[in-house]
């Protein structure tokens, strides 16, 4: 995301490249520590990112590290919590979209936990990182982002009147089709390949 002509032209990772400019200098510091630090518990049983932040906690300690790490420790405990979601849950249910939303609280951490799931998935194995993962996670973001900016106007409440993803601009190989048909409750999928 440092460089400008990084050897990726899709939409996606050229929208991650331009929230990433977006960031002031202390929030790419405290990205830069998620990143370094979001999996440091793994090797401890139990649940990793728990783990992590009070590994963090003890390593900011010796380091005299004495800047607010508040958004670096809901980074490293929430690092997985955006793409279980994107994934796993429907993003045309408002309520999911205000549920997390209400989790991350503000649109400052909202784009820092974007870019370290990016940074988390892509660096993760070759195939982890797919343009079709890519377009869900743009999808929550821009909902949640659209969710997080009405709440900080006073006196105001969201409202879901948030564009729709284009799905048909994602780029398939000749060997694999893939349709999708919105129904009032559930999202139809086919896949052939």
């Amino acid at each position: 995301l440092f460089y400008e002509d990084a050897g990726h032209s899709d939409a996606v990772f050229r929208h991650l490249q331009e929230v990433y400019q977006e960031l002031s200098l202390f929030e790419k510091y405290q990205l830069y520590w998620a990143v370094f630090l979001h999996d440091i518990g793994k090797s401890r049983g139990g649940d990793h990112s728990e783990i992590g932040v009070g590994l963090a906690k003890q390593i900011f300690a010796r380091l005299g590290y004495e800047d607010n790490a508040d958004a670096i420790y809901f980074l490293i405990l929430n690092h997985l919590t955006m793409e279980q979601l994107a994934f796993r849950r429907n993003l045309k249910d408002e309520e999911t979209i205000a549920e997390f939303a209400r989790l991350v609280k503000n649109r400052r951490w909202l784009r820092m936990l974007y870019l370290l799931t990016y940074a988390d998935m892509a660096a993760a194995r070759k195939n982890v990182w797919t343009e079709w993962k890519g377009i869900l996670l743009q999808e929550l973001f821009a909902k949640a982002d659209h969710y997080l900016k009405a709440l900080a106007e006073p006196g105001a409440s969201p409202v879901f009147d948030w564009e729709e993803i284009d799905y048909g601009s994602i780029k398939l190989s000749d060997t694999l089709q893939i349709t999708f048909n919105d129904r009032s409750n559930f999202s139809e999928v086919l896949v052939v390949t």
